[in-house]
């Protein structure tokens, strides 16, 4: 992959998957190049929270309805949205104030760049090559991946979270019909 040499990196701690959360209840937690394979494809926002010493949720960033698309291609490129929804407060009148600007801001989320999987550990990398947060440009942004029984795709990352906490983001997969 083509990087710039200034790139500077975000990683999380390793996290373990557990065989039984995995998709379908097969032992399979995504190795062998199956996690790819799970992951490609067109996801909604189920639920964004965070958790502390492995109690959660016990924040809810974008309040308890939260919405967002998260698009994985084969080709390698990611997209991802989230934000806090109408029935959580955001305002979907133009923001006018430097408040409600402000306010507007800190409620969304988005980025894309390019992915790729990291079966080893089971975690997905996102190079990010344009981000409402600024300082999130030219990172690398580090996911674990699990999978659930009923197929939602659980990632978690400790990035900006304060010691002792991960951040949860449980997506599930759009039917195509």
């Amino acid at each position: 992959t083509d990087r710039p040499a200034k790139s500077r990196t975000r990683r999380m701690a390793s996290l373990s998957t557990d065989a039984s959360v995995s998709s379908g209840g097969s032992g399979d937690t995504g190795g062998g190049g199956n996690l790819r394979a799970k992951v490609v494809g067109d996801w909604e926002l189920d639920a964004f929270y965070i958790e502390k010493d492995g109690v959660g949720p016990v924040m809810h960033p974008f309040g308890q309805d939260p919405v967002g698309i998260l698009l994985y291609t084969p080709g390698g490129r990611m997209s991802g949205q989230m934000m806090k929804s109408e029935a959580d407060g955001r305002s979907l009148e133009e923001p006018k104030t430097d408040e409600e600007k402000a306010a507007a801001f800190l409620s969304v989320i988005a980025y894309s760049g390019h992915f790729e999987i990291d079966d080893e550990s089971s975690a997905v990398i996102h190079h990010v090559k344009a981000a409402t947060y600024p300082n999130w440009v030219n990172t690398d942004l580090t996911r674990s991946v699990e999978f659930d029984d009923d197929g939602k795709m659980i990632l978690s990352t400790t990035d900006a979270c304060p010691p002792g906490c991960i951040t949860k983001i449980i997506w599930k997969r759009v039917s195509e019909e």
